[in-house]
């Protein structure tokens, strides 16, 4: 998939990261999760040009040296390639399942995003729609990596965030698209799809994360090349 997206034209491929899910999540999303640290390695070492990308890296599940040295690691074999979204964590019963600490998570985001940044210089975005998303991406990190907000959200958020900042941020907005009508942005045709796509830049994203609304790896593989031909217009 990461030598298909970077031959189409694609700018970056994301990876995501659970460790062990709950069968509520299972039967939800899916069970099948690659390790986000080794599935980077590989789409870094079977590309030469697309950035590569954690939606998002949480950061709470690894200690705070083990989890910088591995970002550095992977900033050294790859200059210039990797994106850190840092999360903190949002399924309280993965944190049980890994015996971690599920309240102490923002804390211990903080803590490792200081870690990773004494020791690489890699782009950190703040992963999350939360307020306290929003200070740690202002305090911390390059700029912010909302999930699922609309163009209109975006606009008011992000001018909290700049304020917070004292300058433009990033945003990398992760979201999900289809070509199915239904009353939700980045759904539709191409022409509509492409209208979307416009009115988030105009809200001030910079980058936009794309996320399958199927789960069918063959549909997946069908509609990113369908985007590329039909939305991207890449010949």
């Amino acid at each position: 998939m990461p030598a298909l997206a970077e031959s189409l034209g694609f700018d970056s491929v994301w990876v995501s990261d659970h460790l062990d899910v709950p069968a509520s999540f299972a039967e939800r999303y899916d069970e099948h999760w690659l390790e986000a640290v080794t599935a980077a390695s590989f789409a870094l070492a079977t590309t030469a040009r697309i950035q590569v990308g954690f939606s998002a890296l949480i950061l709470p599940y690894r200690p705070p040296a083990l989890v910088a040295r591995q970002v550095a690691s992977l900033s050294d074999l790859a200059p210039g390639r990797v994106t850190l979204g840092a999360g903190s964590g949002w399924l309280r019963e993965e944190f049980e399942m890994l015996g971690l600490d599920f309240d102490g998570r923002g804390l211990a985001t903080d803590e490792a995003i200081l870690e990773i940044r004494s020791r690489c210089d890699v782009e950190v975005l703040a992963a999350g729609n939360g307020t306290k998303v929003l200070h740690r991406a202002a305090k911390l990190c390059d700029g912010w990596h909302p999930i699922a907000l609309s163009p209109a959200e975006i606009v008011a958020r992000k001018a909290a965030l700049d304020a917070l900042a004292g300058r433009p941020m990033r945003v990398a907005l992760r979201t999900r698209f289809a070509f199915i009508e239904r009353d939700r942005p980045l759904y539709g045709t191409p022409e509509k799809i492409r209208f979307d796509i416009e009115r988030y830049a105009a809200a001030g994203v910079d980058e936009l994360v794309l996320d399958h609304a199927g789960r069918d790896h063959g549909e997946i593989l069908d509609n990113v090349k369908r985007f590329a031909a039909e939305v991207m217009e890449v010949a």
